[in-house]
């Protein structure tokens, strides 16, 4: 197994400058392995392996949501739904699997709930697939998640210093103006 590179992180930089250096290279991760999953045979395996992804990266976009803010949540919602399908399927075919084992399903009951466990997977299948097409890697969708990361408002230590903000810094209080517009104080220095 190959070694597993990792984003760098810049500790010297903010956490929204990072999330524009980072995000951008999982997301297009992510819709690799997306594509993958669409153009492969849909596996018990890789529906699972897929589901860790997709949590994994919804869990690291909230976390940088403050970054984002609410134009971030259609992203996330795209997200979540595709964890409730591969979630659902992965239930019916734990609880078949469970249930009945290896050996086909006998007629009465056991042979109704695995038919109905069956229908579920198939249905929770292609809402999956129709989803993925949809919100992740239909036209233009693509676009929509990679250049989005790069989106991150800046912080407060990253934005420009006001007046305001500078003669803050000198004097260690806020400066004002009577009409309440910022005001720059001289350096006692300078006076």
């Amino acid at each position: 197994m190959g070694k597993r590179k990792e984003p760098l992180w810049e500790a010297t930089k903010s956490v929204a400058a990072n999330g524009r250096l980072v995000l951008p290279r999982l997301t297009a991760r992510y819709l690799r392995a997306g594509k993958r999953l669409m153009d492969a045979e849909l596996s018990p395996k890789e529906l699972h392996n897929f589901r860790l992804k997709t949590k994994r990266f919804r869990y690291t976009l909230e976390l940088f949501q403050p970054y984002y803010g609410a134009s971030l949540e259609p992203r996330l919602e795209a997200l979540r739904r595709i964890q409730q399908y591969l979630g659902a399927i992965n239930d019916c075919r734990t609880t078949r699997r469970l249930l009945l084992g290896k050996r086909p399903p006998r007629t009465g009951k056991m042979g109704r709930l695995a038919k109905s466990l069956d229908a579920s997977v198939a249905e929770n299948t292609a809402h999956l697939l129709r989803d993925l097409r949809e919100n992740l890697l239909g036209d233009g969708r693509k676009a929509w998640w990679v250049r989005y990361p790069t989106a991150a408002r800046a912080t407060p230590a990253e934005k420009k210093p006001t007046r305001a903000r500078r003669a803050s810094r000198i004097t260690g209080k806020a400066a004002s103006h009577p009409i309440g517009v910022a005001k720059a104080v001289r350096p006692p220095w300078k006076q």
